[in-house]
């Protein structure tokens, strides 16, 4: 999970998007907590082999893009 605070934005990794995203916003709207907008990304290869070989997170606390 990454929130930003400074856009109040959260991205969060899901499994099943026909279950997940119901549950999210169920747990949302009981906290009432307002989702002003909400966004599907589907990973590509290129995120697949960031995400397991760690060069995002080292691309990240290095400072670069």
């Amino acid at each position: 999970m990454d929130v930003n605070d400074k856009d109040s934005s959260l991205t969060l990794v899901i499994n099943d998007t026909n279950t997940d995203v119901r549950r999210v916003l169920d747990l949302l709207a009981n906290a009432g907590i307002k989702v002003e907008s909400l966004a599907v990304h589907k990973p590509t290869l290129d995120d697949v082999f960031l995400s397991l070989t760690g060069k995002q997170k080292q691309l990240k606390e290095d400072g670069e893009v």
